[in-house]
């Protein structure tokens, strides 16, 4: 099996990029006159933020499993670790 670069974590970037200056978003979509046919509302942005918090659990433990010396004993407690975070997250609980 062969290591490959993923390209989640651009999206990842991207995302928390568009949610830190989504105020300046819908200002910029006032200013051109694009509202009402382009508008995002306040459950949209949550959404990507929930999106963007999962994302970052993602990214973390990722790069914890995938250190050098990691030892496979501690795989599942990371793993569950994981899963706890996510859960947590609003939008994603069960």
């Amino acid at each position: 099996m062969l290591d490959t670069k993923t390209r989640w974590s651009s999206l990842y970037v991207k995302l928390e990029q568009f949610y830190k200056i989504r105020n300046a978003v819908r200002k910029a979509l006032i200013d051109l006159k694009l509202q009402p046919s382009i508008v995002f509302t306040v459950a949209e942005f949550e959404h990507i933020d929930s999106i963007v918090q999962a994302l970052e659990v993602v990214k973390v433990t990722l790069q914890v499993l995938c250190r050098r010396g990691f030892k496979s004993a501690y795989r599942r407690r990371c793993i569950a670790a994981y899963v706890m975070q996510i859960e947590s997250i609003e939008y994603f609980s069960w």
